[in-house]
């Protein structure tokens, strides 16, 4: 049976109106949010004025360079690295993003180094304003240097963060060093994990320049805009906070100018303007409320509609802002109930979809933001309709994509396996937290804030005052939004699963213990234990090699230590989607995962250094038959697909040949004989069993039809009787 999206209640055009509430026990978390883009710049042509209002300048006031090429690199920690006058002339010249664990990271050998590299380049300070160097993440500790001079400090492998390029003369050029090192460091999360710590500048980084009163650029790498939306009398009060820094050594006043437009750029409420004075050095707040009427929500993967703010700081008489921040506008509410399930815009919507880490091979972390693209479009082919980023905070593309796409988004923090009483760690994990949040604040397809992932999976000390106060922080910096934990190996009913809204479970049933088949009966004991309690598969899967291949593979009790037959994968999965999608109270269910990758400490079924629970190879070459069934089941588009296609070689003359489809009957043809004709099942399966094979080669074709349009599948069988 596919899963079909359920609708959103909205009326004529998908313009907001009132909706009943439900009766029974809801975690209602009811305001909306507004896309953040990856880099707040635009470009003069981008912010055009809305509506030709004077009050919003004609040209913009930030610009950004991407600083990617012209970089030396080298892996270790010579003394000196940071002078400028440092002879790096020996060092190899690399470009971003850079991971020194491209090769030893997967290289399916125990260990790879963990340890200190430098990055130095040259960059030329903006000749007007005040610069600021951004990295959207370097992997797991950086300290940066300009010309020597200590400028910025950040522990945390995954979010963004900010260096003012201090002390560098207007125009000059000056030096930049930066050390990164992914050594194991006990105030730094993860302090156990299931994936290579890549290290290194594996994202972008850019110089960002402003006027010198500017939007803040130090607020926790965060835009320095959040925008908080009420739904009220048919229209939607969008009210935007600003802070403003004052980088000069005077005070200052300046106008603060609010503008919202459609997505056909036209004027969607009128402009809100406020004139503050800062003091010199300060960094002031403010904020300014616009009516947007009858909005337009956004609705996921039916209608992701996006308005655009823009906030212009503006100095007293100037032609041209003095910094501009453009970011996208998606209203929506979220929820989550025990009964009914995920809850957008007031009205039931499936989520189903699939796990996803950010690396790939050969490149590790250090993929490029088209990779990025194509990883989504894998997703969108896929039909999913949410994705649970997996363990940390992605790069700012994943979330300005799924924003665009309707994706809604599971995303944490990497406090994992493990806790820690060290107050430095708690700082540490505290400060994480605080940055996944507010980096990602205004994204509509960000639906659920997860303080940790099995943090209770490994011993170490009791981690429950730890996710007690991650969970008090989470919903002070947005009560928004649901706030979640993923668990795995306790109780369904442990303490550490009752500090957040929602919770969710890891089921390997028929992978690491048990049969596929009670999966299904445990939901249903944890869902009548705790009525009241909405809970998801937040993670399911099993190993599959393209590589392996049995013909019937009999029932295992340890699967996991056995060869990975990509025929039992198959099996895990249709097994497992069945009975999800018969239960309606789960909120969501994500597959684990959507693409092998690449961990260090793994050795299942002879494979080492890889988890290839993937429905496709970490290289991106081959999507496993499990992915097909899930495209039968979750993209409406027509399709036809023969399973064991790389079962090439068979050992009998007999076999079932089962192909997965979404449209009408199935006729099978063996060698140009018929076979016969059955129609798929209600999950998209049709199965024709004992079907006889020549020795030798045989060539097994698949037809059906859908819309006029006749559908062809075909894979080639060798038979040879051992």
């Amino acid at each position: 049976m596919s899963a079909p999206f359920f609708p959103v209640t909205a009326g004529a055009a998908g313009r907001f109106h009132t909706v009943r509430p439900l009766r029974r026990r809801l975690a209602l978390l009811a305001v909306p949010m507004m896309l953040a883009a990856a880099v707040a710049s635009a470009s003069p042509a981008s912010a055009a004025t809305p509506g030709g209002d004077p009050r919003v300048p004609a040209t913009a006031g930030r610009t950004t360079a991407e600083l990617t090429t012209g970089w030396r690199f080298t892996k270790g920690d010579p003394a000196g690295a940071r002078l400028p006058d440092f002879d790096d002339s020996s060092w190899s010249a690399v470009a971003l993003p850079h991971t020194w664990n491209d090769i030893d990271g997967h290289d399916g050998v125990s260990g790879y180094y963990r340890g200190a590299g430098w990055y130095r380049r040259l960059v030329t300070a903006p000749a007007t304003g005040v610069g600021h160097l951004e990295f959207d993440g370097a992997n797991a500790v950086a300290d940066v240097y300009v010309d020597g001079r200590p400028v910025a400090s950040h522990k945390g492998g995954y979010s963004r963060f900010r260096a003012p390029l201090t002390g560098v003369r207007p125009g000059a050029t000056a030096v930049v060093a930066v050390r990164v090192d992914n050594a194991p460091d006990p105030a730094v999360a993860p302090l156990s994990d299931d994936w290579v710590q890549y290290g290194g500048l594996y994202r972008g980084v850019r110089l960002v320049r402003t006027g010198d009163v500017h939007v803040d650029l130090l607020h926790d790498g965060a835009p320095g805009v959040y925008a908080r939306t009420a739904l009220r009398d048919g229209a939607a009060d969008v009210s935007v906070e600003t802070r403003v820094a004052n980088d000069t050594g005077a005070a200052r006043s300046v106008e603060v100018v609010v503008s919202v437009t459609d997505a056909r750029g036209r004027p969607a409420a009128p402009v809100a303007a406020s004139r503050i004075r800062l003091a010199a050095g300060a960094v002031n707040s403010v904020t300014r409320t616009v009516r947007i009427a009858r909005p337009h929500l956004w609705q996921g993967r039916i209608d992701p509609y996006l308005y655009r703010i823009r906030v212009d700081v503006v100095r007293p008489g100037a032609a041209r802002s003095s910094d501009t921040v453009v970011q996208p506008l998606g209203i929506r509410t979220v929820a989550v109930d025990s009964t009914s399930g995920f809850l957008l815009n007031g009205s039931p919507y499936r989520l189903y979809g699939v796990n996803m880490h950010q690396g790939r091979e050969p490149e590790g972390f250090a993929v490029s933001r088209a990779q990025m693209a194509r990883d989504l479009d894998v997703v969108r082919e896929i039909g999913a309709t949410s994705v649970r980023l997996v363990h940390y905070q992605h790069d700012a593309y994943v979330y300005d994509r799924a924003d665009a796409d309707g994706l809604l988004l599971w995303t944490e923090i990497p406090f994992m396996h493990k806790s820690s009483d060290d107050p430095a760690f708690i700082a540490g994990v505290r400060q994480q937290l605080r940055e996944l949040v507010l980096q990602n604040f205004n994204h509509p397809s960000v639906a659920f804030w997860s303080i940790g992932n099995e943090v209770t999976f490994k011993e170490g000390p009791d981690p429950n005052h730890v996710l007690i106060e991650l969970s008090a922080l989470l919903r002070a910096l947005d009560p928004s939004r649901v706030d979640a934990y993923a668990t795995c190996c306790v109780a369904d009913d442990d303490p550490s699963v009752g500090y957040t809204t929602a919770t969710g479970y890891h089921r390997y049933e028929g992978w690491y213990f048990g049969t596929s088949d009670l999966f299904g009966l445990w939901a249903d004991a944890n869902h009548a234990a705790q009525p009241d309690k909405p809970f998801a598969v937040t993670e399911y899967g099993a190993g599959g090699s393209p590589a392996l291949h049995a013909q019937d593979p009999p029932p295992s009790e340890s699967p996991y230590l056995d060869p990975p037959y990509e025929e039992l994968q198959t099996r895990f999965h249709d097994s497992h989607w069945r009975q999800i999608a018969q239960r309606p109270y789960l909120f969501a269910s994500w597959a684990f995962v959507l693409f092998d990758f690449a961990s260090d400490g793994r050795d299942e079924g002879g494979v080492q250094g890889l988890n290839n629970k993937g429905l496709i190879t970490d290289d991106r070459t081959v999507r496993k038959d499990a992915f097909f069934y899930y495209k039968a089941n979750w993209n409406p588009d027509p399709m036809l697909y023969l399973t064991e296609r790389r079962f090439t070689v068979r050992p009998r003359t007999v076999a079932d040949v089962t192909a997965f489809g979404n449209s009408g009957p199935v006729t099978l043809y063996v060698n140009g004989v018929s076979a016969g004709t059955r129609s798929p099942d209600a999950y998209h399966v049709v199965t024709w069993p004992g079907v006889r094979l020549a020795p030798g080669d045989n060539v097994v074709t698949a037809v059906s039809s859908a819309g006029g349009r006749r559908l062809t599948d075909t894979v080639h069988w060798s038979v040879d009787p051992q």
